[in-house]
Formats: structure tokens, sequence, C-alpha cells
């Protein structure tokens, strides 16, 4: 089983070897996940099926980029009241950072 970034499962549900779950999942509780979940998914039921995609493509790649779950826990501490902000304005104020890097 491999469990990507800010995924959150919910109490009770089961994962199956050889499964995948992509960054930023959403798993219901009590679900069963037969199959990889793509980023960003959110799942649910037995067996888990897709009940929506959190956001567009676009945004999903930019958030991957963005990958704010690689920062140090101070930068995380300073920034912390940016993960109330609308998502749109999130990836404005961070997608510098990824072109500084590159």
């Amino acid at each position: 089983i491999k469990i990507g970034n800010d995924v959150w499962i919910g109490m009770g549900s089961y994962i199956m070897p050889g499964v995948t779950i992509g960054n930023g999942v959403i798993i219901a509780a009590n679900s069963v996940v037969t199959k990889n979940v793509k980023d960003y998914d959110v799942v649910g039921g037995v067996p888990a099926k897709l009940i929506r995609t959190k956001y567009d493509k676009k945004t999903i790649k930019k958030m991957n980029e963005i990958s704010w779950w690689n920062w140090d826990d101070f930068t995380i501490k300073n920034r912390v009241l940016d993960f109330h902000i609308p998502i749109e304005t999130f990836i404005e104020k961070y997608t510098p950072e990824i072109k500084k890097k590159k």
C-alpha cells in the first residue's frame, strides 16, 4: 500500500494490498478501497467509488508542484493561516516559489 501526502482516511476504512492512494485524497469512513485512487479524489463505499474530484486537472498539477507537505515545520507554522484562503489564492501566492526552484 502506498499513501500520498495530505490524505484523510475515514475511521473504519480498509485499503487493500497493492493499492496506491494519491495526494490530497479523502476516503469516506467505513470504505473498502480496492483500486488505486488518483490525486485529490474523494472516494467512498464498499467497494470505494469516486464521489467527486476536489479540483480540476490544472489545480491538481499546481498543488503537486507546490507540494507544501515538503515544507519544513518552521515554514508551515509561519504559513498556517494560508491553508484557510481560497485554493486559487494559495496557488497564486506560492507558484512563484516553484519557478525559483527550477
